[in-house]
């Protein structure tokens, strides 16, 4: 006959979240990110939060908001946007705009490159670093010499554990599967039997900085960044955020810098004005439109 479950084995199987709960996660989550969670996000946040509550000594699940969440300070944070940012993201994802970014922006930033000038790209929310690594790529085909030239990779994240993960550049073997030879011959080499795991190329790594970067604190760069990735952040924020996140790219984006953003997006009027489209959520501005010098730090 099966033991029954004892009490505390019971309590832990589930989180048993009530509203108030669900509205104190929500709105710390929205103060530390800018993120919004609504009623249909709310399964999502006790699957994700379940292992946390069950792994604390917390008696119910407002104990473990209060205890773990909320007095604990970055540790807290860290754990709250590490458990509820989405970090969904692949090599190359949204191929047209490697497309893009090879036709019209490497042509301009290996001439500036060659003539002495600093190069900055940003892969804003760069999550496990796919993005940025897929950028470098890029760069190394188009501009071999890429790496004896003052050109840098700048990948940020609110999440300070998938930016560790980005940091080690080790992705399982079947994260590379179905990209062109032409591009994954500058992506990885062989680490250990090659088959479950693989490492990327040092040329590639050295192109790639990361740090962590919350949207919704002072921003520790000042550009000018010759090209801004920041896709599929702005849609989990309300519009005051993103018309905010929006200001504040324009404005460490060099005179003709390019932009991208995810297929879901949309600028707002406000900065949409300053832009040319050069493909489907991808823009190049407009050189009149530069709003800060370089050396102004940006806060949203």
């Amino acid at each position: 006959m099966d033991q029954a479950a004892s009490p505390l084995e019971y309590r832990k199987s589930s989180i048993n979240m009530t509203e108030e709960d669900f509205r104190t996660v929500s709105n710390l989550l929205y103060r530390l990110t800018g993120i919004c969670l609504d009623q249909s996000s709310r399964q999502i946040v006790e699957s994700r939060l379940s292992r946390h509550f069950r792994d604390s000594h917390a008696g119910t699940f407002s104990e473990f908001i209060e205890g773990t969440l909320l007095r604990n300070g970055q540790v807290g944070a860290s754990l709250l946007i590490s458990a509820l940012t989405t970090n969904t993201t692949r090599f190359f994802r949204e191929p047209a705009h490697f497309e893009i970014f090879s036709r019209d922006v490497v042509p301009q930033i290996s001439r500036r490159a060659r003539k002495g000038e600093r190069v900055r790209i940003w892969s804003a929310a760069c999550s496990s670093g796919e993005e940025p690594f897929s950028i470098g790529a890029v760069l190394l085909r188009d501009f071999p010499e890429v790496c004896e030239y003052d050109v840098k990779i700048l990948a940020t994240d609110v999440d300070r554990l998938v930016l560790e993960k980005g940091k080690v550049g080790r992705y399982r073997a079947q994260s590379f599967s179905g990209i062109d030879q032409n591009l994954s011959r500058y992506l990885v080499k062989d680490c250990g039997d090659g088959i479950n795991e693989l490492e990327l190329n040092d040329d590639l790594r050295k192109l790639v900085t990361f740090r962590y970067l919350n949207f919704v604190e002072p921003w520790p760069v000042s550009g000018p960044f010759d090209a801004i990735f920041c896709r599929n952040a702005a849609i989990y924020m309300d519009p005051e955020v993103q018309a905010r996140l929006w200001i504040g790219l324009e404005k460490v984006l060099s005179p003709d810098g390019c932009l991208f953003i995810g297929h879901s997006e949309r600028l707002t009027s406000e900065v949409a004005i300053h832009f040319d489209s050069i493909g489907r959520t991808a823009f190049k501005r407009r050189k009149a439109t530069l709003q800060t010098g370089k050396g102004n730090s940006v806060c949203l």
